[in-house]
């Protein structure tokens, strides 16, 4: 069964152009809630899809920023996937960052060296364990970028400053003011 979801919200907290997109390839949707939790709060753009046929139609369609990829997926093998995605990307997309590409372990406990081993061999950036979060993904962007987190703070900062009422949000960027001196 193939199954496409995305999830997204009607006001997004960020800028919508500058948000990440997400696309998750994996058939356990339950097992991205915080990622979804994120989309709905305007975080980020999320796409699920349970095979590889239709994140590769996907791929045609939307630039991507991080693609999250389950062991298995009701096609495929998700390290097969991965394979197939990264000979299929082109070196890099038009603003010239090449998305990442996670595997998510489906235990808990960590994933296995098989499963990272097979990952890593595959092409992706790093074997995450569940749940993972938009921060987790995001960390991994601004790995392969090259950008430090302290280079994002500012624009950061001000999204959080721009969630808080009025009032706080005056004493707070006061705070900040001081601490940036």
């Amino acid at each position: 069964m193939n199954r496409i979801s995305t999830v997204s919200s009607a006001t997004t907290a960020t800028n919508p152009s500058t948000a990440t997109t997400i696309v998750v390839v994996d058939p356990r949707f339950d097992a991205y809630k915080p990622l979804a939790t994120a989309a709905k709060l305007g975080r980020c753009h999320l796409h699920f899809r349970s095979t590889a046929a239709a994140a590769l139609e996907l791929q045609a369609k939307r630039q991507v920023d991080a693609w999250i990829v389950g062991e298995e997926l009701d096609d495929m093998a998700g390290h097969d996937f991965v394979a197939l995605l990264r000979s299929r990307q082109p070196a890099s997309q038009a603003d010239g960052r090449t998305p990442v590409v996670l595997i998510a372990a489906a235990t808990d406990g960590g994933p296995s060296v098989a499963v990272e081993h097979e990952g890593l061999a595959a092409g992706a950036d790093a074997t995450l364990s569940q749940p993972i979060t938009l921060r987790d993904v995001e960390d991994r962007i601004e790995m392969r970028s090259g950008r430090s987190r302290e280079a994002g703070m500012a624009p950061t900062l001000v999204r959080a400053m721009a969630t808080l009422p009025v009032g706080v949000g005056a004493a707070a960027i006061a705070i900040a003011t001081l601490l940036l001196r």
